[in-house]
């Protein structure tokens, strides 16, 4: 494809040894092997095993990407390892990322094997952040959720080619301009043995630990780490902006083996069809070729047909005096997999870049397959300037796919440019993070990059740090006359951090934005201030941005011409997000199906007058809690702070439970900010009709659903002995209020069904894991049987169901067994049974003095009327109701009051299936901490019983 050249213009990189590029090149300059045995003590693998491993694999900065410890924990490492390589390589690319939200920018990742989620599985966790933490797809569509891109966005598993065929499609996603920008990147982590050891057994893994390419002896690889992440942009648009650019993409190309001896076999003349392909269609010279960085892994057949493959195009009539040198980055790194073609284009660029070749390593005796003379080919073995030559230098990279897939793209080396900039005398120097550690870590950075570039220009270093930076509100800023100046001012401030020079504040919410050049000078032309009266003016500025400003910094700028040069980047907080971390049932964690009804917040008194400030207080209380985080303002985003979508239906749940609003879910969509929200509570806009709500667990092992009892869901939900479990609550009284209504209008008999049904569409719409375990208390045991009819009808699996008294008859306790209790419990047992007997009492004479005067007090008690003619309706279905059979298992737990109940009727409908257990306690009393417990043990036994039957069948 003969278009426009693409440019590279930001690069980020974590390699063993090597988290930046000037690390990489050390290790590539001076024969570093980063090989080492395995050393995370605790993971599933070989001892015996050794690769290139990165560091902190389960270290992320979570809160800085909105995301709760729980899914940052069950997220795959490679997926939060590609979020943070993004966002570095954005920043090195000179982009600030919300200038270039809802752009067209398309994301192309490189994904290979994950072994995180089996772990996860074997542990015992079954969550849905499982699935969208872990599913490949998502790691694209995980950068583009955050950063608000509307490109393509595709994860693309091809092998050990992933990276350059990401890079193909990117690149061609500029050239037809579907994307104006592409991110491409691609990570490989080594999680536990299982690869290594089937390598081992196919004599694919290098004995010694080495990657001995193009060597005799070569006898096989080593596995490797590492993510990579790279910008691109059209080179016309490059050059407009003034990018830094590491060079530029000329030729790419992408083909596959077709049938092979094997299809894991290589296949030479597919290889050589993908070299003439790209030299012919995209008419380049291939003797312009100085370097190619091979796939080339240390296997002895694979590594002598490339090179065949190589000789055949680039080496045919080249001049022996100018053979076509080839090398491998393995030799250093180990193979990173499916990000390995991106590292070996990274290390051609940092040869153009520093017009050095870089040693191959471990290569003593060439392989004698191999007729390096004949096919005019050089491997480079020491280090070697390249001299400067009126053509510009150009590159390649080639990658072998495992199935096949292989790719070959041409680099050539960026555009000369002479710009001369300006110096202003004095100059002010900005920095800020999200966190006081990461703004600490952040001054460290640049303190180390200051003392390897004393030489730099300092308005370029302000400008860059200043202008091309995303600015939070944990900042410092100083003002300095020199890069001496400023290093020194950094080394004191992390000595002691209250350093006189630099000052450090939390920004408030409420920005102003501040054009800097008229707050400095009002003639517009700094340079006619004196040193003394820029630096009070830049001093003022940086106090002002300290507390509230948003600065624009370009016609601050713009007369002294400023270039953008590479400087730290972002310095993320190292937090361990490990699957054995997951603690979902910690109160107010952020989970998207965590509900915070545990700790309810105290409701406004007079739901119908309430201020719209006092919804936006509840509403701050809210998501605090829901979200897990401080400071909300009302500005804010409830998925920017980080909500799923899950949530909003937890979000809802609060809503009608704090404020007696009913709101739908998809509602939170339409309106996220906390101001709109409030403003639509108020209005009362939207109803939800939800009867579920839906609680945490740790595993997720079964769904629990419990039908019109959320009391007792919420002291199961509590206990530990039950993290098992996933609980939902159906409760009827969550209806709405049109719902309830149409029910009492339909004949007795079919009100149980009328009920069951609108409850049986919300289990459908909440997609529980299934099997479901129906657990009803008494009365509630007709609705459940109904309940699980219904949903036998629709197909959905049903474990068990358990009746907690539900007997299907009226029955009065024996007083023996009533006085079993009062023995144990004494007064205690009186008090509970006086006050439900009080309470019914209150509520028959509350309910009668409504009836006769109908309008007394109608505004405060007109929904609980409603609410009580609704159960007056219920009650009498229960009696008309006809129980139909059920060939299911029912176990039926009969407290110690009811254990001598009459059991006819529930006998009828079970057709054998009926396993009764006795728990001691009081019918309904769930408050008492002995009966709960004794009743928690029963659930646990009868689930075990279950499980012991299973295995055996």
């Amino acid at each position: 494809m003969n278009q426009e050249p693409i440019a590279i213009i930001g690069i980020s990189l974590n390699f063993p040894q090597a988290d930046h590029l000037e690390t990489f090149w050390h290790i590539l300059k001076n024969r570093v092997n980063v090989i080492t045995k395995y050393h995370r003590h605790g993971d599933n693998c070989n001892s015996a095993m050794v690769g290139g491993f990165l560091e902190e694999v389960d270290s992320f900065d979570a809160d800085f990407f909105n995301i709760s410890k729980e899914e940052a924990c069950l997220m795959n490492p490679t997926h939060r390892l590609l979020l943070q390589s993004a966002w570095l390589a954005l920043e090195d690319a000179q982009i600030i990322p919300k200038d270039i939200a809802q752009s067209d920018t398309g994301v192309f990742i490189a994904m290979g094997y994950n072994d995180y989620s089996s772990q996860i599985e074997n542990f015992g966790i079954n969550s849905f952040l499982t699935i969208s933490g872990n599913n490949p797809s998502m790691t694209a569509s995980r950068i583009s959720s955050y950063f608000d891109f509307k490109g393509t966005s595709i994860a693309i598993d091809t092998a050990c080619s992933s990276s350059l065929v990401a890079i193909d499609n990117a690149s061609r996603s500029l050239w037809t301009k579907q994307s104006s920008l592409a991110l491409v990147g691609g990570a490989n982590l080594i999680l536990s043995d299982h690869n290594f050891t089937a390598f081992q057994e196919a004599g694919m893994i290098a004995m010694d630990g080495c990657c001995k390419v193009f060597d005799a002896k070569a006898d096989g690889y080593v596995q490797s780490e590492g993510v990579a992440m790279m910008v691109l942009k059209p080179l016309s648009e490059a050059l407009k902006d003034g990018d830094l650019i590491y060079g530029t993409i000329i030729g790419s190309e992408v083909n596959h083996n077709g049938q092979s001896n094997t299809l894991t076999s290589p296949n030479i003349k597919a290889q050589i069809a993908l070299l003439e392909k790209v030299y012919n269609d995209d008419k380049i010279d291939p003797h312009s070729i100085k370097y190619i960085e091979t796939h080339a892994v240390g296997t002895p057949i694979g590594d002598a047909l490339e090179l065949k493959a190589i000789g055949k195009i680039l080496g045919k009539n080249r001049p022996k005096d100018n053979p076509c040198v080839v090398g491998s980055v393995k030799t250093n790194l180990g193979h990173t997999e499916s990000v390995s073609g991106m590292a070996g284009l990274i290390k051609i660029l940092l040869c153009l870049q520093h017009r050095q070749l870089v040693p191959n390593l471990h290569f003593k005796q060439p392989n004698p397959s191999v007729a390096f003379k004949e096919l005019n080919l050089k491997v480079q073995d020491k280090l070697e300037d390249l001299y400067n030559e009126n053509l510009p230098l150009r590159m390649a990279v080639n990658a072998f796919g495992f199935g096949g897939t292989n790719a070959h793209i041409v680099v050539e080396e960026a555009p000369q440019k002479v710009v001369k900039s300006a110096e202003f005398p004095v100059n002010i120097f900005t920095i800020s993070a999200k966190s006081e550690s990461s703004l600490m870590a952040l001054a460290k950075k640049y303190l180390n990059f200051l003392k390897d570039n004393l030489t730099i220009s300092l308005t370029n270093l302000c400008y860059s740090a200043n202008a091309r930076r995303s600015q939070f509100d944990y900042r410092l800023f100083t003002v300095i006359e020199s890069v001496n100046q400023l290093s020194s001012y950094l080394q004191k401030f992390i000595e002691n951090q209250t350093f006189d020079k630099i000052f450090t504040r939390q920004a408030s919410k409420s920005k102003q934005k501040i054009e800097a050049l008229s707050f400095i000078s009002e003639t517009e032309n700094i340079e006619d201030l004196s040193n003394e009266l820029l630096t009070k003016k830049l001093f003022n500025l940086g106090n002002l941005w300290l507390e509230k400003g948003t600065i624009n910094w370009n016609n601050f700028y713009a007369k002294v011409n400023p270039q953008y040069i590479s400087i730290p980047t972002y310095a993320f907080e190292r937090k361990r997000y490990w699957f054995t971390d997951y603690s979902p049932n910690i109160k107010a964690k952020n989970n998207e199906l965590n509900n915070i009804n545990n700790e309810p917040l105290n409701k406004i008194s007079d739901q119908n007058n309430y201020t719209l400030k006092e919804i936006e207080v509840k509403l701050k209380e809210i998501w605090g809690l829901l979200l897990n985080k401080k400071n909300i303002d009302i500005e804010d985003n409830f998925f920017q702070l980080g909500g799923k979508s899950l949530q909003t239906v937890n979000l809802s749940s609060e809503i009608k439970d704090i404020l007696d609003i009913d709101i739908s879910p998809t509602l939170i969509f339409q309106y996220p900010t906390l101001k709109d929200l409030a403003q639509v509570i108020k209005e009362n806009k939207i109803v939800n009709h939800s009867s579920l709500t839906t609680f945490n667990s740790i595993k997720g092992k079964n769904t629990v659903i419990m039908i019109n009892s959320l009391k007792l869901t919420h002291t199961l939900n509590n206990d530990n002995r039950l993290k098992d479990y996933f609980f939902a609550n159906l409760h009827i009284f969550k209806l709405s209020k049109e719902n309830k209504e149409n029910i009492c209008k339909l004949s007795p008999e079919k009100i149980i069904e009328g009920i069951a049904k609108r409850i049986v569409e919300d289990i459908s719409k909440a997609n529980l894991k299934q099997p479901y375990q129906l657990i009803g208390v008494c009365g509630d045991a007709f609705l459940t049987m109904e309940i699980a009819h219904q949903l036998n009808t629709i197909n959905h699996q049903i474990d068990s169901i358990i009746l907690i008294d539900g007997i299907f008859k009226s029955y009065k306790p024996l007083l023996k067994d009533r006085y079993e209790i009062f023995r144990v419990l004494g007064l205690k047992y009186v008090y509970l049974r006086a006050r439900k007997k009080i309470k019914k009492l209150i509520e028959y004479f509350k309910h009668t003095i409504l009836k006769l005067f109908p309008k007394l007090f109608l505004k405060l008690i007109k929904e609980k009327y409603q609410k009580y003619t609704f159960y007056q309706s219920y009650l009498s279905a229960r009696k008309e109701y006809n129980i139909k059979t059920y060939s299911g298992i029912i176990n039926l737990l009969l407290s110690t009051e009811w254990k001598r109940a009459d059991l006819s009727l529930i006998n009828q409908i079970t057709s054998d299936k009926l396993n009764i257990y006795h728990y001691y306690g009081a019918h309904g009393n769930f408050e008492i901490r002995s009966y709960v417990d004794s009743l928690i043990k029963t659930l646990i036994k009868i689930n075990e019983d279950s499980d012991d039957k299973k295995s055996n069948i």
